[in-house]
């Protein structure tokens, strides 16, 4: 195992499973989507050897952030980071409750006008990316994906606005 590793295990504070399992709409095909945050130690916090975000090239759908890089992310409504804060428990694989009580109970102190402002251009981005793999004639699975990324989207900030509500968990939209 190399120090980025372990430096990750010794340091995380939060996993789940993302992606489709947390949205409630995972089949037996989907892949394992992992999101995780992490502690870094303060040299590499801070100075020149900074780690913010580990992303193994070998694992293509495991993604981990520093606790640093987290905050930064939910405070610019980064709305694919965001979602942590708002999973079913049944998706958490690990969750160290010293760390993370706080920012759960303050969660939706990340949710301001930057948050919708991205979600519109995801769902926008969605959009445009439908439309040009029909241009191209693509797999329908795919475009039927992309698009019900949008909805998804779509819906989750419909519900924010209407009931002050962050859903996730979607599995009742099948």
């Amino acid at each position: 195992m190399n120090d980025t590793v372990n430096i990750i295990q010794k340091g995380k504070i939060f996993e789940c499973l993302g992606g489709s399992y947390s949205y409630g709409l995972n089949t037996p095909e989907s892949d394992r989507d992992i999101r995780g945050i992490f502690i870094a130690p303060p040299e590499m916090t801070f100075g020149l050897d900074v780690c913010k975000q580990y992303k193994p090239s070998d694992e293509e759908d495991t993604n981990y952030l520093s606790l640093a890089e987290i905050v930064k992310q939910w405070y610019n409504g980064a709305v694919n980071w965001l979602e942590l804060l708002f999973i079913d428990t049944t998706t958490l694989t690990y969750v160290d409750m010293h760390y993370m009580l706080d920012f759960y109970e303050l969660r939706h102190e990340f949710i301001n006008q930057v948050t919708f402002r991205k979600s519109m251009g995801f769902i926008d981005g969605m959009i445009k990316r439908c439309l040009h793999n029909i241009e191209k004639d693509n797999d329908p699975k795919t475009i039927a994906k992309e698009a019900m990324h949008g909805l998804r989207m779509s819906r989750t900030m419909f519900d924010l606005i209407k009931d002050g509500e962050w859903t996730v968990n979607r599995s009742d939209e099948r």
